[in-house]
């Protein structure tokens, strides 16, 4: 592994752990025992060290998520929009369980009023494509047969944009109180909540 990568782990760590405020140069170059002047020379600000943090935060998980216009379930069939939001849930629980932390825009994005507008932008970015990403994907669910109804097209964005909202607040809220308490089991509640039909 790079020492780029060494420095982008440890501050990616550092973060959702303990918030932006706990990334320094120098404590990433002791976290990583290489010199402050070496974490300058990859990331010349703390800024921009953030910033390739969440970008790549947030190109790792949509890559992970996959296409949301191809999802295919285990039968091999087009995801129904259940399966889209269980598919989607079991990337923030094994996140969770995997890293034992928070996610890391859901850190920043509490932080959001202190951080420097490319840190900011950036992870706002990060909630945008999951919304898109989201919306994306329950359109293109089994259950949607396809319109040329425009109106109705228009009401039917509307409508998954919400849904997309309320998954991915839900899921962030719900990670923050299993890593508050120590548990899985409210994640999961929510989760299953998330995923039962209307």
């Amino acid at each position: 592994m790079s020492k780029r990568e060494d420095i982008l782990d440890v501050t990616e760590a550092m973060i959702r752990q303990k918030g932006y405020n706990a990334v320094s140069a120098r404590a990433v170059a002791i976290a990583t025992d290489i010199k402050s002047s070496s974490v300058h020379y990859y990331f010349p600000t703390k800024s921009d060290m953030v910033s390739a943090v969440v970008l790549r935060y947030t190109d790792t998980f949509m890559t992970a998520l996959g296409n949301p216009n191809e999802l295919i379930n285990g039968h091999g069939d087009k995801m129904s929009m259940t399966e889209v939001k269980a598919h989607y849930i079991s990337a923030f629980r094994n996140a969770l369980i995997r890293d034992k932390a928070l996610c890391l825009c859901a850190v920043l994005g509490a932080e959001s009023g202190g951080l420097p507008e490319e840190v900011s932008n950036n992870t706002k970015a990060f909630f945008e494509r999951n919304i898109k990403w989201l919306v994306d994907a329950l359109e293109s669910s089994s259950d949607q047969g396809e319109s040329t109804n425009e109106a109705l097209d228009a009401n039917l964005k509307e409508t998954l944009t919400n849904q997309a909202v309320h998954i991915l607040a839900a899921l962030e809220g719900a990670m923050i109180i299993s890593q508050t308490t120590g548990g899985i089991k409210l994640f999961d509640q929510v989760a299953g909540q998330l995923t039962s039909p209307l």
